[in-house]
This record gives C-alpha cells, sequence and structure tokens, in this order.
C-alpha cells in the first residue's frame, strides 16, 4: 500500500458488489467474480447469492456446483428471498441435494412472505401440486394474485389458466383473458400463445 492509499476511501461492500453486478452485466465474469467475493467476505449477502449462482452454473467461471450450491444455501440462512427460493427449487427438483418437499415449501413461505413476487408464485405453485404440503388449489389461486398485483407475468399467466380451467376459482373466461393479455403486454410466450388460439377459435 502506498502512502496516498491512506487517504483513499476504503470501499463499501456494496460499492464492491456494485462494481461486480455490473461487470457480470456486462459478461466481465472474472472481474465480476473477483469484486463479489470481496463483497462477499465483507458479508454482503446478495452478493454472495450472486457469485453461489455463478459457480453453480460456470458461468464465465469454472463450475463448481457443491461450492456453488453452499453459498446460495448461505445467503439463504440470512432470509435473502432469492437464495431461499433458488434452495427451495433445488429441494423440490433434487438438485445438488436429496428431494424434500417439506423444506422445499418451508423456504419457499419464508421468501414469500417477504413479498418477493416470485416466491409468491412460486409458493402458489407448491400448493397447487401439492409439493410439501395439501393440494389447496383455492390458496394456489391466492397466492397467485398476491404475485399478479405485484406485475409478475408468470403468475398472471398461471393464474389466467386456474380461471379458464376452474381450478381454486369460479370459471370466468373474461378473467383468464384479462390476465393472460397482461402477461403478453410484458413478453409472456405462453399467454401470447394462448390468446393467439382463442383468436383462432372465434
Amino acid at each position: 500500500m502506498g502512502f496516498m492509499d491512506l487517504f483513499r476511501p476504503k470501499e463499501s461492500a456494496e460499492d464492491l458488489r456494485n462494481k461486480g453486478v455490473d461487470c457480470y452485466e456486462k459478461g466481465l465474469y472474472r472481474q465480476a467474480a473477483e469484486y463479489l467475493t470481496r463483497a462477499m467476505e465483507m458479508g454482503d449477502v446478495s452478493a454472495e447469492m450472486l457469485l453461489g449462482t455463478m459457480q453453480f452454473g460456470g458461468i464465465g467461471i469454472p463450475q463448481n456446483v457443491k461450492s456453488g450450491i453452499v453459498h446460495i444455501n448461505n445467503a439463504a440462512d440470512y432470509g435473502y428471498p432469492p437464495a431461499l427460493m433458488t434452495m427451495s427449487e433445488f429441494y423440490v427438483n433434487g438438485t445438488g441435494v436429496e428431494r424434500n418437499g417439506n423444506l422445499a415449501f418451508q423456504l419457499m413461505k419464508r421468501a414469500a412472505d417477504t413479498g418477493f413476487s416470485d416466491a409468491q408464485k412460486g409458493l402458489a405453485d407448491l400448493y397447487a401440486q401439492g409439493i410439501g404440503t395439501e393440494e389447496n388449489p383455492q390458496l394456489a389461486v391466492q397466492w397467485y394474485w398476491k404475485a399478479v398485483n405485484q406485475g409478475n407475468a408468470e403468475a398472471e399467466y398461471m393464474l389466467g389458466l386456474m380461471y379458464a380451467a376452474a381450478i381454486g376459482c369460479e370459471q370466468d373466461m373474461e378473467m383468464a383473458v384479462q390476465l393472460w393479455a397482461s402477461a403478453a403486454a410484458k413478453g409472456h410466450e405462453g399467454a401470447i400463445k394462448n390468446l393467439k388460439e382463442l383468436e383462432e377459435d372465434e
């Protein structure tokens, strides 16, 4: 360290994480990993989540599934909603861990209770499929609505399916079309396809 370095402001974990995210978005993955590692070592949970995701998927750095899961799980232990949701999905699918529906449900519920719309949609999926809990289409509809109210396109698509098929609610094709139209406006391919098929059937 040079003499002038003593007078330079120390980078915070947030600064390092932001630099890491910026490098990641630009495809500068090695630099991103370096910044994210430094931020993680200073206690930045979201940096650890992104670093774990990179390691797990081998995104621009050597793939290390085991280490990636450890980092994602650490972030989940701190209650970081995207990490909770990701670990839940791992337990549903048996990705790098043993399948565990009960634990998957608990993790997704924790994430959904924070108001994270992707997790609210994920929890609705678990209720709809009876994974880690009793199948409950009515509760699925309620949780899809929570995500829809935050503009979640995938939830709009799924809730449209529920109304179209009268699952957990009374059949309401007008509502289904409204939901699909909103999802389609966000580029959701399934919703676009459904609307097109409805037009062709008329």
